[in-house]
């Protein structure tokens, strides 16, 4: 992994080093995990933690379109002229 971090550009390494600290996160979760190698915890603690953000953003999102789909409703506009104006773009 240190090779991998070295090839890295100088902005990247950090992303790379936030990425790494994300298992410290899940320590003792992996640790009950029945005869994983290292690298398995890591792996899946990264993942399990980006699938938790995803979650997050994708529940944020549809809390702004029911926001947005109110006001529209509220408004009596048409939903294609929301946040862009798609009639200007569409013929």
């Amino acid at each position: 992994m240190e090779a991998l971090r070295n090839a890295l550009d100088k902005s990247e390494r950090k992303e790379f080093d936030n990425m790494f600290d994300i298992p410290r996160l899940y320590l003792a979760s992996c640790s009950n995990a029945a005869q994983l190698v290292p690298l398995h915890r890591i792996i899946m603690s990264i993942l399990f933690h980006h699938y938790k953000e995803l979650t997050e953003i994708f529940s944020e999102v549809e809390q702004i379109e029911a926001k947005v789909n109110a006001r529209i409703r509220e408004g009596g506009q048409k939903p294609a002229a929301m946040w862009w104006n798609i009639d200007k773009v569409l013929p």
